[in-house]
């Protein structure tokens, strides 16, 4: 949710109420100082958004223009992060026993961890991967990008060194593109049932 609010004469308050799978989270503040009178634009005067988000580029892009276009954006920019954030936590929640060194940005705009895949050589065990998600948007609920990359299993790992003495990773594209198309928690649910094995 959006509330807009006086402060004072000549400013304006706005508060950003973040949600996921109808759960409150936290509330950001954006006070905007309005200078009508020299016709000059409104400009952000403060605010509690993280650090990592875009506000002066949407404030330049857009306050000039309309404000509720500037709220709309960086709206968009909270929950997209609250989000992503939340599907890394769900992740660990659900998949805890089968994911590790799990990795982010602080915008979770990157996420990295090791994670178990079927194996598709009959080993019930599955095979260890490395992911890599990034979302190249900051306001992207989904990623741009995925990487999923088998890590050899110890008896495979003499057979398959490459030319540094490190053994190779086999890329699993055909389940890269589920984590495009999919929430993280998802779509690794989707993978580790064995669905594109």
């Amino acid at each position: 949710g959006k509330s807009v609010f006086p402060v004072g004469d000549d400013k304006l308050g706005i508060r950003f109420e973040t949600f996921y799978q109808g759960a409150f989270f936290e509330s950001y503040f954006v006070i905007l100082a309005l200078d009508e009178e020299a016709g000059k634009p409104p400009s952000v005067f403060r605010h509690t958004l993280p650090h990592f988000l875009p506000l002066d580029a949407v404030a330049s892009e857009f306050l000039g223009k309309s404000v509720a276009t500037f709220i709309e954006k960086v709206s968009d920019l909270l929950h997209a992060f609250v989000a992503r954030r939340e599907h890394v936590r769900v992740l660990q929640e659900m998949h805890g026993e089968l994911v590790s060194n799990v990795a982010t940005t602080l915008a979770f705009d990157v996420v990295q961890f090791t994670g178990v895949v079927p194996s598709g050589d009959g080993d019930t065990a599955g095979a260890q991967a490395e992911f890599q998600i990034v979302y190249d948007k900051l306001d992207d609920e989904l990623p741009s990008r995925a990487a999923v990359n088998q890590v050899p299993s110890r008896k495979r790992r003499a057979e398959t060194l490459t030319s540094s003495g490190e053994p190779a990773a086999k890329r699993l594209k055909g389940l890269e593109r589920v984590f495009l198309e999919s929430a993280l928690p998802d779509a690794y649910a989707f993978v580790v049932s064995g669905s594109e094995a």
